[in-house]
């Protein structure tokens, strides 16, 4: 074709591979535009990066084939890729948030990630993409070619984090948080000094500490710690995590909606907590390493924002830093670490069309709203209830079971019983449970016949319910069936706990039970009946 370009695409890590395909859907109803894709295999952390570009189609070439291949642009999003021998215009994109990191070198000393080697810098066809010019200045101290090469072009991600606020209520119901639930984010970079290096527990802890029914967990983590130690170890070690219900957004999709989503955010000196904070999302650092670079907005920003102290009850802490989130206070921070916002795409569009010697397609250039996440979820099957009766009805707190210690504020007048529902797979917790519940609904007759059934299973348990819409249908251990009605029933297990409360204290009699989860009451109308 006349006029035909060739981009090659070189992704070295997942997290770079990422942006750089974000960044090529400028590209998008071009057909003068070829791109190929090559995975360079200098990096430990290159697992993974072959798979994520096959799951989107893209054409693969051989890294031996590179010098021979005829090129008219190079683009890559990591610094430490090997360019000898390619000879073609190279743009090299910024995979986070500007020069914020300190990387520890073989020789003992230090190196500002995202800076590229002055053997790159020194070719006069390479451009260094930046966000703000004040990143130039903190070049100059590392590395004056390098900031000779740089561009201020704004940060595609950060607007199209701004473009996409508007969806923060889709994303909201796609993650489950709705009828008053509140979102608690956990995000952590990679290394030891990271969130998750220096806090193992947190995501159980934090799992333990928070009523189920009122909260929902999600974890994100840097792609380096997915595949430095593998997909299969990093959910192996979430195990009890996951399925006390958390929430693991995957390596290459969906951490964006998830922030935006977020009612707060835990998170350390990674780019991902920059973001939430930009966004003006109440935060709280778990940690924040050392090699946050200093005099940076993320060294400001380990100044400013509050901390998480793991010797302190978590649910307070969290709690204040959503109630007490004041607006702006760390959100300025984004003016001095984006700069052209909302011309990103418009800016780098141009930058690397006149690269490669070719007029853009007419029209603006798109920004994209982030898509819906789709996390790893398995719902939690066992629990810890807590129940307290009073004048105004039955309070019920499920707290997920397979995660320890359960919370202190759960003391004095209040009845504790484990309840699971029928798809539990851990048969020691089915054996240790006073309360067994079917989950979904069927019609009255089969939720009967099941509960019956059930509890004639599990000689330990005390009663059994399933729903049938409407009606929570309870057969208790002495033969009696009690049925809970209300305008609907979405999780049998609640008004089931309101039972088993009145059944230890003896008040489980015909008539009307509020039970309250949270801010919300339902109202049941529960009738006793003797076979």
């Amino acid at each position: 074709m006349s006029g035909a370009r060739t981009v090659l695409a070189v992704g070295r890590t997942v997290t770079s591979t990422v942006r750089l395909l974000e960044v090529l859907d400028l590209f998008r109803d071009d057909v003068r535009v070829q791109v190929l894709f090559v995975v360079d295999p200098g990096s430990v952390f290159r697992d993974g990066v072959r798979e994520l570009l096959g799951s989107v189609g893209a054409k693969i070439v051989s890294w031996d084939l590179v010098a021979t291949l005829d090129v008219d642009l190079v683009l890559t999003a990591s610094e430490n890729v090997e360019l000898a021998g390619v000879v073609a215009p190279v743009v090299v994109l910024p995979h986070g948030v500007g020069f914020h990191k300190l990387i520890s070198v073989r020789d003992g000393g230090v190196r500002v990630s995202g800076v590229v080697p002055d053997r790159v810098a020194a070719r006069d066809d390479v451009a260094l993409v930046v966000s703000h010019p004040g990143q130039i200045a903190q070049l100059k101290q590392v590395s004056p070619l390098a900031a000779e090469r740089a561009v201020v072009a704004g940060d595609l991600t950060y607007d199209r984090f701004v473009a996409s606020g508007r969806l923060r209520d889709r994303y909201r119901r796609f993650l489950g948080v709705e009828d008053g639930r509140r979102l608690v984010v956990l995000t952590s970079t990679w290394r030891d000094q990271s969130l998750w290096g220096r806090w193992r527990s947190l995501p159980e802890q934090v799992l333990a500490a928070l009523p189920a029914d009122e909260y929902r967990v999600a974890m994100i983590l840097h792609p380096n710690v997915w595949f430095g130690h593998g997909p299969w170890q990093v959910r192996t070690w979430l195990t009890r995590a996951r399925e006390a219900g958390l929430m693991v957004v995957p390596p290459t999709a969906g951490w964006q909606a998830t922030v935006l989503a977020a009612d707060v955010v835990v998170g350390d000196h990674g780019s991902v907590t920059f973001y939430a904070a930009a966004m003006d999302t109440p935060l709280l650092l778990g940690a924040f390493g050392d090699e946050a670079a200093p005099a940076t907005t993320m060294a400001e920003l380990g100044r400013l924002a509050n901390r998480l102290d793991p010797e302190q009850p978590l649910r307070p802490q969290l709690d204040v830093a959503m109630a007490g989130h004041r607006p702006g206070r760390v959100a300025a921070l984004a003016g001095e670490a984006f700069a052209l916002v909302g011309q990103a795409s418009s800016t780098l569009r141009d930058l690397l069309y006149e690269r490669l010697n070719l007029t853009p397609l007419p029209g603006p250039a798109a920004v994209h709203a982030w898509p819906v996440p789709v996390p790893e979820h398995t719902p939690a099957a066992s629990f810890v209830v807590y129940t307290t009766v009073d004048v105004l009805g039955v309070v019920v707190r499920r707290y997920p079971a397979t995660v320890e210690p359960y919370p202190e504020e759960e003391t004095g007048r209040v009845l504790r019983h484990r309840a699971v529902y029928d798809d539990e797979p851990d048969l020691r917790s089915v054996e240790n449970a006073s309360v067994i519940v079917r989950r979904g609904t069927c019609d009255e007759a089969t939720a009967t016949a099941w509960a019956t059934a059930e509890l004639h299973r599990n000689p330990g348990v005390r009663l059994t319910a399933a729903s049938s819409g409407r009606t929570c249908v309870a057969v208790l251990d002495d033969n009696r069936q009690v049925t809970a009605t209300s305008e609907w029933i979405h999780d049998p297990m609640l008004p089931a706990a309101a039972i088993y409360a009145l059944l230890r204290l003896r008040r489980l009699t015909d008539g009307a039970v509020t039970v309250r989860v949270g801010g919300c009451e339902t109202p049941f109308e529960v009738r006793i009946h003797v076979s």
